[in-house]
């Protein structure tokens, strides 16, 4: 009878035993999930805040931009009005605007000069700047960054770009297109006076602003 009683006594105990131990490692593996998903979720929630701090940022960097527009006309593919970011150089712009035609000359022109809101860029032809020194450069008002202003080029420019001249409206500007696409281009700026319309008070307006 005493065995059998301390044989119940170590059932009994080991039954205890491994009771503990089995909830022991269930509640450890709970735990551990819990960690897991608390790790995961803080991650997450890291991940989360970098992304949209980085994206504020952005927006901070991109709103902080401003822009510019400038002219750019003469020897380039696209001449035209084109948008660069402020502090942009001349080389900035030429590139913007298609880079120069076979004719362009930037010889003369200081490719890093900074530009300005409005600014106009002039490029001549190969051998403009030698007979004409003052055709090219920045253009900012009456002040100019290179040799002088940007002369209209009577063989070249469109009715739009003529009319610009004193004393040129729309009908002499049509004539001239007419004339030259009639006669070919002008051989020097006095040939223009050959045509109807344009006489020599005109062309003493003209003379100073235009190059061919």
């Amino acid at each position: 009878m005493a065995a059998n009683k301390n044989s119940n006594k170590i059932i009994f105990v080991l039954c205890i035993i491994i009771a503990i131990q089995t909830i022991y490692f269930l509640s450890k593996d709970s735990i551990s999930d819990n960690d897991r998903q608390w790790t995961e979720i803080s991650k997450q929630e890291t991940q989360d805040f970098v992304v949209e701090q980085k994206e504020d940022d952005y927006e901070e960097d991109d709103q902080s931009i401003s822009y510019i527009k400038v002219h750019v006309a003469g020897q380039v593919n696209n001449p035209g009005v084109i948008e660069l970011k402020a502090g942009s150089r001349v080389e900035d712009a030429i590139i913007m605007a298609g880079d120069l035609t076979p004719h362009g000359d930037i010889t003369h022109i200081n490719l890093a000069a900074i530009l300005q809101d409005q600014d106009k860029i002039y490029i001549p032809s190969k051998g403009e700047v030698e007979a004409h020194p003052e055709a090219f450069g920045i253009i900012r008002g009456s002040e100019t960054e290179g040799s002088g202003a940007g002369l209209i080029n009577i063989n070249k420019a469109s009715t739009q770009e003529l009319e610009q001249l004193p004393g040129i409206g729309p009908v002499k500007a049509r004539s001239i297109v007419e004339y030259r696409e009639k006669n070919g281009n002008f051989t020097k700026i006095d040939d223009i006076i050959n045509v109807s319309g344009i006489g020599e008070k005109t062309f003493e307006r003209i003379k100073d602003s235009i190059t061919i």
